[in-house]
């Protein structure tokens, strides 16, 4: 009631200091019968909407010329593809990451401090394995402690679903897919499911996690998988494609871009990955790749010669504690066969919530994974599929080849890589794990189809970063 009791003694007081310019109009008003507007009043009314509707029109021209003469002026990766994911991201120079682990520790401080390095990694989620016999939380806190990165260590409780919901979960897993990890036993396979189950659920979480944080670039990669620049190889290690005819000419000019990018990809520590991609957020594939599904680089078992391993480590480390600077030697680049799936990362400010709580799969996060990457082509050939005789040479070969699988990126249509080593036997065996047999280990790790030192530089980065106590201090395990 006081409210309307002021506002009257406005009207009269603004009544009281009337221009004398608005006395024509006031006058007006009051000869007026009715309570309706005079015919004045109409007439300026419709000219303010006439005029705003003019300036409206004005300005969106001037929007359209401005972004025509962009698209003339800017170079053409600026405007080959357009997505409804192409919007400024947030300003973050820095990674975050979800990591699954179970009795990692002798690998998780040589992980940390990698990718503390060279992807500038800030905000960590881990969740440890129920069934695990050690705990991270040691080297955790110590991290947590003495270096500006944040890492929580999660349980089950933090992520995973009880009751009913978890047995809703389990049921939907199909047969075919648990089928596939060669398990005979009941037991097993429940085991299965269930790890299937807490990798998507935590996967999911964390990465909801670090969207409500506003953080950016997210890595989903393994203790033995280490994110690097995928420079374009100068040794002829990698594997080749032919030339298509690229159905859709947009992705085709996208890859074109990243391949002449990959010739001048900065080398790991003289810039960290999160600094390059926050460098080129408005530019491809950035921009338009909200998640990036990469290639992985296998490194066997294979040793190398004490001056190759000596090489660019300085004498306070041992080389050979490394798996990075230890195994140098890896599976052909852009072949299936021991490289296997994709990892990715993502950047959660531009992915819808919605989407973050229903995760594919650990290799292909989301349907925005990789959309705008041509897949019109096919894999090396295959000695299984079987040719009718009586065709020519070139007949029978294009008959041999297949698909590649999905959650497979070609080598050359990304600026990131991640290098998957298989580490030592005794870190091998030491994993309670029935799978895990002599004769597998050495039928994985014989493998060279060439050495890579690209990731090499991390160590003495890493040691500029935070100085020799604290490097030793953190790699103390190693």
């Amino acid at each position: 009631m006081m409210r309307f009791q002021r506002n009257d003694v406005k009207s009269e007081a603004s009544q009281k200091e009337t221009p004398a310019g608005n006395i024509f109009l006031k006058k007006l008003c009051t000869n007026q019968k009715n309570t309706s507007l005079p015919h004045f009043a109409h007439i300026r009314w419709h000219v303010q909407i006439f005029i705003f509707v003019v300036l409206a029109f004005l300005i969106s021209m001037l929007q359209w010329t401005h972004s025509f003469n962009r698209m003339e002026l800017s170079s053409p990766k600026e405007h080959i593809l357009k997505s409804s994911h192409r919007v400024p991201p947030l300003q973050d120079s820095s990674f975050s990451a979800c990591l699954l682990i179970k009795d990692d520790n002798d690998k998780l401080s040589e992980w940390l401090a990698y990718h503390y390095t060279a992807a500038s990694l800030k905000n960590l989620i881990v969740a440890e394995d129920p069934k695990a016999t050690t705990s991270a939380l040691p080297i955790l806190e110590l991290w947590n402690r003495t270096t500006d990165m944040e890492i929580f260590l999660w349980k089950d409780a933090n992520y995973m679903p009880e009751g009913d919901k978890l047995k809703e979960k389990l049921n939907k897993i199909s047969t075919t897919t648990v089928r596939s990890f060669k398990f005979s036993d009941q037991a097993s396979r429940e085991m299965i499911k269930l790890h299937m189950v807490r990798q998507k659920e935590f996967i999911s979480k964390c990465l909801l996690f670090h969207q409500q944080k506003d953080r950016k670039w997210t890595m989903l990669i393994d203790t033995d998988e280490y994110l690097v620049f995928n420079k374009k190889d100068s040794h002829g290690n990698e594997r080749g494609y032919e030339k298509s005819n690229m159905q859709d000419k947009r992705k085709g000019d996208m890859l074109r871009e990243v391949q002449t990018l990959r010739k001048v990809l900065p080398k790991v520590g003289s810039e960290s990955i999160a600094e390059y991609a926050e460098k080129h957020k408005l530019e491809l594939p950035w921009d338009i790749e909200p998640c990036m599904s990469l290639p992985r680089l296998f490194f066997g078992s294979v040793e190398s010669s004490e001056s190759a391993l000596k090489k660019d480590v300085p004498t306070m480390f041992d080389a050979k504690k490394f798996d990075t600077l230890r195994y140098r030697h890896h599976a052909k680049k852009g072949a299936f066969e021991h490289n296997s799936y994709d990892k990715s990362i993502i950047d959660v400010s531009r992915i819808a919530t919605t989407t973050l709580e229903k995760i594919l799969d650990p290799h292909r996060l989301v349907g925005a994974c990789s959309k705008s990457r041509t897949r019109d082509y096919m894999e090396e050939p295959s000695p299984r599929v079987r040719v009718p005789k009586g065709l020519k040479r070139k007949q029978r070969k294009k008959i041999r080849k297949v698909p590649l699988p999905p959650r497979f990126s070609r080598i050359d249509q990304t600026l990131l890589r991640v290098h998957h080593y298989l580490g030592s036997w005794e870190a091998y065996n030491s994993r309670k794990d029935i799978r895990r047999t002599r004769k597998k280990f050495e039928e994985k790790g014989n493998v060279d189809f060439g050495s890579d030192d690209d990731i090499r530089p991390w160590l003495n980065t890493f040691i500029d970063l935070v100085g020799e106590e604290k490097a030793q201090n953190l790699l103390i395990n190693e």
